[in-house]
């Protein structure tokens, strides 16, 4: 029930995007890419985030970094 709520939090976050001034914007996709990305990591552990903590590998921070500065 969560991670379908906050997938749907994040898909929302494109119009949050769209409306803000476009320096901040890079940042906010930034966000939205890195939290998509432990949002996966977190279905993949089956939901649970206590036996080992959803963080992205240093790869993925680097690919979400160029996609965010790329748009």
């Amino acid at each position: 029930f969560e991670l379908g709520r906050a997938r749907s939090l994040l898909a929302a976050a494109d119009e949050a995007i769209r409306s803000v001034p476009p320096r901040v914007r890079p940042g906010m996709r930034l966000a939205v890419s890195l939290y998509g990305g432990m949002l996966d990591r977190i279905e993949t552990a089956g939901g649970d985030v206590l036996a080992r903590r959803p963080r992205p590998a240093p790869w993925q921070v680097g690919r979400a970094v160029f996609a965010a500065a790329g748009r």
